[in-house]
């Protein structure tokens, strides 16, 4: 009988290896940089041809390699950073496990030139499939150039699931992210296709976050600081008023290396309680130094997942910390989420300053808010208190027409008030329909952008001067990707190179005291929320509505309940439409029920 149990050849192994380091070309970017880091360099370019799927390169001035090292770097665990066993819990570089390089070759065609200062010249060998085709003495400059080209091409199956080029792009630049962000005294620069995308040059940390993400982030942010025997935090927090409801702008690194822990966000998110609402998170830069003895770093092969050895201390640390920042910086009052635009907009129906109540929105007949906070804790006693009040101030109000047909009765709104400034009571011969004024209100404008998409027929409000807007990369990748779908709402906006785009007009469904270029951020911040929506069209039509919805607490002129009532309740609801959310009936046995009749 033969034998069942054979040998792995090394290119089947090191394939085998790149399936769980290599996943995408980000990974290979991630390897890369990061071995560009342990060499010492100060100035690192990322240069990408169709965002990595054709060329990555990463060249870099550090120490570089004789020709020795430079071949026996493509050895499977082969490593300069560790010699044994006990030198794993002490661990101050990157990479250390031996087997990047391996695995990226095994997959790709690889290019390495380096070439050590001392040195008069360099080496450059040429690899195919873990197999070494060329290796000569080569003329360079000091420092190290690795280039991967045509990545998978031998493992058809896995290239095959790779997305878009924008969507690797913006992987990409998410590992740039991360390692710029843990490394504020290297310079960085990323190319695609021969165009800058980034550069950030040496600074501060707050200078290195603002280079990443804009300068608007530095009004946003608020310092953190404490030192202790075991644990030195730094870094900046988001204000509160300005945390979002995605998790994108949440970063932790430990001796500049980052890594997720869902157990230190809840402490984060525990410092600001009783400042945020329950769909919103902190947004955050922090950096841990600690001694790499009391980590292990070793529990996963992409080395985001750290275990430490006493993660309580650490977590009571932070959360105490981060408090203490918001408390410093007079952050934690608590807030009125009912607060718009800097208006306290109130339950009794009054408003204050000169903002009106009431315009034109397109079909819908209403203004619309800019960036907004929702307003919880719906009161159920409350909007009866509020249904009393009304029917007994205005007596006609509470004459329900009993006979006749239903469908006229409704059209014609002769029965109708508003409760607690959210919600919309009509009396019909059915019973009570209550209206969620926000939720109705996003779906018409949903309705109507979607519409606007399947036409390629969006009005546009032309602005007198162009904005101009820079957005951060990540975001940038996303809105060159939607731009087409984008411009048949009635959004006319260019891309002007790199980061920056020109917003000539908006939809025609908008305001004066909308400002395009927050609105904007806010429907892209919409968008990378709205994942659930695999048409793309429709993602963005209800990435829109959600931002241009009324606040939540909004009091409504009779002219604009009307129109909310027509939509709600004189048409069939379509697939789309969440209706629960937007209408509840209290008929005669919803209303027994809840008298217990």
């Amino acid at each position: 009988m033969s034998n069942i149990i054979k040998l792995l050849p090394d290119h089947v192994a090191n394939q085998i290896a790149a399936g769980e380091v290599i996943q995408r070309p980000a990974s290979v970017v991630k390897e890369l940089m990061e071995n560009a880091i342990d060499a010492g360099a100060d100035d690192i370019q990322l240069i990408l041809k169709d965002s990595g799927k054709k060329l990555i390169q990463v060249v870099d001035n550090g120490r570089g390699m004789n020709e020795s090292d430079a071949r026996l770097a493509f050895e499977r665990h082969a490593t300069s950073k560790i010699s044994s066993g006990e030198d794993l819990f002490n661990i101050h570089t990157m990479g250390f496990r031996g087997e990047a390089l391996a695995s990226i070759a095994a997959i790709a065609h690889v290019e390495l030139i380096s070439r050590q200062p001392e040195e008069e010249i360099g080496t450059k060998i040429l690899m195919e499939g873990s197999e070494v085709t060329a290796q000569e003495p080569f003329a360079a400059v000091p420092g190290t150039s690795l280039s991967v080209k045509n990545l998978f091409y031998n493992v058809p199956a896995r290239r095959k699931f790779l997305k878009s080029e924008r969507v690797e792009l913006r992987r990409i630049i998410q590992e740039f992210e991360r390692i710029a962000l843990g490394f504020p005294d290297v310079k960085f620069t990323l190319f695609n296709d021969d165009k800058e995308l980034l550069r950030v040059h040496r600074g501060s940390q707050k200078d290195r976050i603002l280079g990443l993400f804009g300068k608007k982030l530095n009004e946003k942010l608020f310092p953190i600081q404490e030192e202790t025997d075991f644990l030195k935090l730094s870094g900046f927090c988001v204000k509160p008023q300005f945390c979002k409801k995605s998790r994108k702008e949440q970063f932790l690194f430990l001796n500049k290396r980052f890594f997720k822990s869902g157990y230190l966000h809840h402490a984060i998110k525990g410092a600001y309680e009783g400042l945020l609402q329950p769909d919103q998170n902190p947004s955050y830069f922090l950096f841990l130094e600690m001694d790499p003895g009391l980590v292990d770093v070793n529990v996963h092969p992409t080395k985001q997942e750290i275990k430490f050895s006493d993660e309580r201390d650490i977590y009571h640390m932070i959360r105490v910390t981060v408090r203490h920042g918001l408390g410093k910086h007079q952050l934690t009052p608590t807030l009125d989420f009912d607060v718009e635009r800097g208006q306290r907009d109130i339950a009794s129906g009054q408003t204050t300053g000169n903002r009106p109540q009431s315009g034109h929105l397109g079909g819908g007949g209403f203004s619309a808010p800019g960036p907004r906070r929702d307003s919880g804790g719906d009161n159920w006693a409350h909007i009866f208190e509020g249904v009393r009040k009304e029917m007994t101030e205005h007596p006609e109000a509470s004459q329900m027409e009993l006979e006749g047909d239903l469908q006229k009765e409704e059209s014609e709104y002769r029965n109708f008030f508003q409760v607690l400034n959210r919600y919309v009571v009509v009396a019909t011969n059915r019973g009570l329909a209550l209206i969620d004024q926000r939720a109705a209100h996003e779906q018409m404008l949903y309705e109507e952008f979607a519409e606007s998409i399947d036409r390629d027929e969006g009005s546009t409000q032309n602005l007198l001067f162009p904005k101009t807007v820079e957005v951060p990369a990540s975001d940038s990748a996303i809105l060159q990707e939607i731009l087409p779908t984008l411009q048949k709402t009635g959004f006319q906006l260019e891309h002007f190179g790199g980061n920056t785009f020109v917003i000539h007009g908006v939809p025609a469904i908008w305001t004066k005291e909308l400002d395009p270029g927050d609105m904007l951020a806010e429907i892209l911040e919409n968008y990378k929320l709205k994942g659930d929506f695999k048409d793309s069209g429709k993602r963005i039509a209800r990435s829109l509505a959600g931002s241009l919805r009324i606040s939540a607490v909004k009091k409504l002129s009779e002219k604009e309940m009307k129109t909310l009532i027509d939509k709600v309740l004189n048409r069939p609801p379509s697939l789309d439409l969440l209706h629960k959310r937007q209408l509840v009936w209290l008929d005669e046995e919803g209303l027994a029920k809840l008298f217990k009749r």
